[in-house]
């Protein structure tokens, strides 16, 4: 597309630029914004006479930069496959009008104003995650909950006032981190619980993503979500797994004792616990996915006659990953002792509440060393077992244990698990260093008593 660009009332000292092309023996006319003095304006070379005036360059840029827009518009209706018409072109200049618009209207919306929009589209379903799938039940979940507090530090920190998104920067972060840290009381009321650096961690990595996302719309300029301050730093925390051994003695352990009253099925909460623990801690389950069992289990049981499957496969909910769990003597005991039919678990946290009482009953009492997560610091503490127990140790039980029996290898092992790599696989089972060793020591000093 031929063009020139010629001062729309020549005679008058100051005028507009305007854009002039023929298209198919048409005349297509459009201003692009720009005015300037008539005698800084070279007519033949059709630009700005700039000399070293540095406001005149900076207009000969915005210039070139209005006409590039317009010629950008061209190769995009011709790449559509689309006839190039005065009208196309007109239509396409409209279109990124409209959309400039749009963006300087945005660009007046704070940070928080910003986020209340995003969750509005997060409820709606149209917020996607990497994969192109809309965002997990779970995830946005998390996403709510820094959305409330993000609410929470503005009534508080900010006095209801407005968060631009200039005013996110470290003092802010800092900001932030501290009060999470410290956590709300109200008179004997703890309101707002104090959190420690994964916690932390985890607010860093919603607040980043909604930084760089608004950033890449457009909204600001502010680059903290690439500064150190907003980086993950998780402590890798020391969780509980049962040994082959405590494993045994939770499976006879008797919860009579706990029954609480005289009404009521006796202790079926808490054999439901323990029994459907003790099979995630057999077949490497989720919870999520263990509470998909009795519906699988049962649909198998009776595809097999009434008797008990082999194994169970099943696509991991949270991964969308396929596992093939076999049933061994200890699973298979569960399941028969059902009929198949297994027992609904009840919601999490009363499970994971009920299942501390189970192993405490159950009189696995031993304690290990917990590292620190405090943003301040501090020394490892010594923990019950029973204390710090959540359904998931279930799955790093499971997996531990069946790496340390050495007679499956580690392709087998994560064909249970449901992992991807390696690198997953080994970072989530638990290994003692000094079992490790024992491990090993006996197959190094094989390999070096000929030296």
């Amino acid at each position: 597309m031929d063009y020139k660009l010629s001062l729309k009332r020549p005679n008058e000292e100051r005028t507009a630029i305007q854009f002039i092309a023929f298209i198919q023996k048409r005349r297509f006319k459009t201003g692009i914004g720009v005015s300037v003095s008539t005698a800084d304006w070279d007519k033949d070379a059709q630009r700005i006479k700039t000399g070293s005036s540095a406001p005149l360059m900076k207009l000969q840029q915005k210039l070139q930069k209005e006409v590039d827009a317009i010629l950008d518009i061209e190769m995009q209706i011709v790449a559509r496959g689309e006839a190039l018409t005065v009208e196309s072109l007109r239509g396409g200049l409209d279109e990124k009008n409209d959309n400039e618009a749009i963006v300087m209207k945005k660009k007046g919306m704070s940070f928080d104003k910003w986020v209340d929009g995003f969750m509005v589209e997060l409820a709606a379903g149209k917020r996607f995650g990497s994969s192109g799938k809309a965002l997990s039940v779970g995830t946005a979940k998390r996403y709510k909950v820094v959305h409330e507090l993000l609410k929470a530090f503005r009534r508080e920190k900010r006095k209801g006032r407005t968060i631009e998104f200039a005013h996110v920067d470290v003092a802010f972060i800092n900001d932030w981190k501290r009060w999470r840290a410290d956590g709300a009381t109200i008179g004997r009321k703890r309101v707002r619980p104090a959190v420690g650096v994964n916690t932390l961690a985890n607010d860093m990595k919603i607040l980043k993503v909604w930084l760089k996302q608004s950033y890449l719309d457009g909204m600001h300029d502010n680059r903290i979500w690439q500064r150190r301050e907003m980086q993950k730093s998780f402590v890798t925390p020391e969780r509980p797994r049962l040994s082959l051994e405590e494993l045994k003695k939770l499976e006879v352990a008797d919860f009579e004792h706990l029954r609480k009253g005289n009404q009521g099925p006796r202790s079926s909460a808490h054999n439901t616990v323990r029994d459907m623990f003790l099979l995630a801690c057999w077949t490497a389950a989720r919870i999520s996915d263990i509470k998909r069992f009795p519906d699988l289990v049962q649909t198998m049981w009776d595809d097999a006659g009434g008797a008990c499957p082999q194994r169970i496969e099943i696509i991991q909910g949270k991964t969308e990953t396929f596992a093939l769990m076999p049933i061994i003597s200890p699973a298979k005991r569960i399941i028969d002792k059902y009929e198949g039919k297994l027992p609904k678990l009840p919601n999490g946290p009363k499970t994971n509440r009920i299942l501390k009482e189970v192993i405490k009953a159950a009189g696995i009492t031993r304690s290990f060393q917990k590292v620190s997560t405090s943003i301040d610091g501090g020394k490892p503490e010594m923990v019950k077992v029973y204390d710090a127990i959540s359904f998931h140790d279930a799955r790093r039980t499971c997996l531990t244990n069946f790496y340390l029996l050495n007679v499956m290898t580690t392709a087998e092992l994560m064909l249970i698990s449901g992992h991807s790599t390696e690198a997953q696989f080994f970072a989530y089972i638990k290994i003692d260093k000094q079992l490790m060793m024992d491990r090993a020591a006996p197959k190094l000093l094989e390999a070096t008593a000929h030296l």
